[in-house]
């Protein structure tokens, strides 16, 4: 239950956050046709045989972001966050650290709706170009380095620390949120992560100007999350520990 309620949290922040760079939809469906394996083997030893087999898909997209791309640029500054939304993209929130099937699982929707927006540009006579296919960003509260290792997981030299790029051909890169900076540029995107990391972005959000409407804003969606939280009650320990952090925001 802390995963789905804190997961939701950070789902309702990227739409309140990105809706003014561009278009933003919470749980997207992956299109369902089916689609087919040419040919499905598994070794004598396995007591199933070998079949073609069907994958039914049904599978929820986090949050899919497009940019604006005719209207004029915004004055809001989300620093990294800013920068990530510059391109198409997919973004996973991760409050757990994610596993390699949490990963693939990742993968396979972003490849799938790449080929789904494909079709559909072939489908108008048009010609799809790189510049055309979302990237995926894992916004992940910490990720354990043998997994990192797993994906192929390489910091660069020109980003910030935190920042794991997989192969280019992938297309996606896994932001370890507790690995990032703290310094102004990463604060919009360290609020979705966990414990410290968490509850020193809080701290830098509150020592903002009280008249800053990114503040105002956090602030308001934290406080109706808490409301929320509170009147469904059973919390645990990890709720708690926030909900405590969050006193002095329901104060204000």
């Amino acid at each position: 239950m802390t995963r789905i309620r804190l997961d939701q949290l950070a789902k309702q922040y990227l739409d309140e956050f990105l809706e003014p760079l561009g278009n933003v939809q919470c749980h997207p469906e992956v299109p369902g046709e089916s689609k087919f394996v040419d040919v499905w083997f598994t070794p004598s030893s396995n007591s199933t045989s070998g079949i073609a087999l069907t994958l039914s898909l049904r599978r929820v997209v986090s949050v899919w972001f497009t940019p604006n791309s005719n209207s004029a640029p915004t004055p809001i500054d989300l620093g990294l966050l800013s920068q990530i939304a510059t391109t198409p993209c997919l973004l996973e929130p991760f409050r757990n650290a994610p596993t390699p099937q949490d990963i693939r699982a990742c993968l396979f929707k972003l490849l799938w709706m790449q080929e789904d927006q494909r079709r559909k540009i072939e489908q108008n006579q048009g010609i799809q170009t790189e510049e055309d296919l979302h990237w995926l960003w894992i916004l992940a509260a910490n990720v354990s380095p043998p997994v990192i290792r797993e994906f192929g997981g390489r910091q660069r030299p020109d980003r910030l620390p935190g920042i794991y790029f997989l192969p280019e051909a992938y297309m996606s890169a896994i932001v370890a949120l507790d690995e990032l900076p703290l310094t102004p540029e990463t604060l919009w995107l360290r609020i979705l992560g966990r414990n410290e990391t968490q509850q020193q972005a809080l701290v830098e959000i509150l020592a903002m100007p009280k008249d800053d409407p990114q503040r105002s804003t956090v602030l308001q969606l934290l406080t109706n999350w808490r409301t929320t939280v509170e009147i469904t009650g059973n919390l645990d320990e990890e709720e708690r520990s926030l909900m405590t952090t969050l006193s002095q925001i329901h104060l204000e």
